[in-house]
């Protein structure tokens, strides 16, 4: 590995240009060895041998879960396996996923296939938890090609359920069944919620959409930190009623006006009462 203070490190690639192949000699699942050229916020820039660079989404590097900070588990000049996910020869395009393709058998379990059209609000549908983020579960609700994206905040849970992580509340391959939030066909892009229609007045007083949740979705990363205050907010905001047992563990009954009061005169702060 070479370093230039103008264009940063160089990597040294495996393939020469003489080596290298087309794109139309690679094929959709083909597994390939490696290198890390560069990286970005979004993805992997990695060399596979073919005259153009592969590109590892973000959202492609786990099966499982989702990974913000590529930084922290990867560099460049680093080998990697990985798999074709896509190839555009018009557009000279190479999609690489780092995780193999679902084997045949399990694609006929796989939920029924939908139509754009059938996405409305309030729609029932049922899917398959299978990939995660920091901030929901991305469910296979049968939309070729589409994941659909269940926010912790628009799932109904309980009061102790905020402290877990998604992959906790939805364990991943268990069945979601939920209702349509909303669904941009432009966009490619579907959201869920597990609170029933009736209760989104009531448990979703916020269910507008908002601008961070674009980059949740593709991310998995807020915008600030107040985005994730607000999320917190939003949750206490989002929860039914919960039950007495819950209410119980969270913690005790209010002081009464005399005992706030002793507990002010043992600290000696009675000029504050």
């Amino acid at each position: 590995e070479r370093f230039s203070p103008a264009t940063g490190p160089r990597i040294e690639r495996v393939h020469g240009n003489k080596e290298r192949v087309k794109l139309s000699e690679l094929s959709v699942g083909q597994k390939m060895k490696g290198r890390i050229i560069s990286m970005a916020n979004y993805g992997l820039f990695v060399d596979v041998g073919s005259k153009k660079d592969g590109l590892v989404h973000v959202k492609d590097v786990s099966k499982d879960y989702f990974i913000p900070d590529l930084k922290s588990r990867f560099r460049p000049g680093q080998d990697v396996d990985v798999w074709v996910k896509f190839i555009d020869v018009s557009n000279y395009k190479l999609g690489l996923q780092m995780f193999p393709p679902a084997p045949g058998p399990e694609e006929s379990q796989k939920a029924p296939a939908l139509d754009w059209a059938e996405l409305v609000p309030q729609k029932a549908v049922s899917g398959t938890a299978v990939k995660y983020s920091d901030f929901g579960v991305f469910v296979d609700i049968g939309l070729p090609k589409v994941l659909a994206f269940l926010h912790k905040r628009k799932m109904r849970i309980n009061r102790r359920q905020r402290k877990y992580q998604p992959w906790e509340i939805v364990p991943l391959g268990s069945v979601v069944a939920g209702f349509v939030f909303a669904a941009d066909p432009a966009r490619e892009r579907v959201e869920l919620t597990t609170v029933p229609p009736p209760l989104w007045d009531q448990l979703l007083p916020r269910h507008t959409h908002r601008p961070e949740e674009d980059e949740e979705m593709g991310t998995g990363t807020p915008t600030s930190l107040d985005d994730e205050e607000e999320e917190g907010e939003g949750e206490e905001e989002g929860e039914e009623g919960d039950s007495e047992e819950d209410e119980g563990d969270e913690g005790g009954e209010l002081l009464s006006e005399k005992e706030i009061r002793q507990i002010a005169l043992s600290r000696g702060r009675t000029q504050l009462l």
